[in-house]
């Protein structure tokens, strides 16, 4: 990642959160599945269990996969 000026009227990222996006090979998560009413719900979870969650949705035709960077990153 270059040390890129923030685009206007946003501030500059965190430097960890930089070291993250930049990280050639970002952590892939843990898989979760839960069932509900008979339908199947799959998770990937990525930081401290006993931290405070954060819960990205991704579109239909979308998968968890779309996340791959920014879910190491906010962990």
């Amino acid at each position: 990642m270059t040390d890129a000026a923030p685009s206007p009227g946003l501030p500059p990222m965190p430097p960890s959160l930089q070291s993250a996006l930049a990280d050639p090979r970002p952590d892939p998560g843990r898989r979760s599945t839960t069932v509900a009413n008979g339908i199947p719900f799959s998770a990937l979870e990525w930081g401290e269990p006993d931290c405070r969650p954060l819960v990205l949705v991704h579109g239909l035709g979308s998968s968890a996969r779309n996340w791959w960077r920014v879910g190491p990153a906010l962990a």
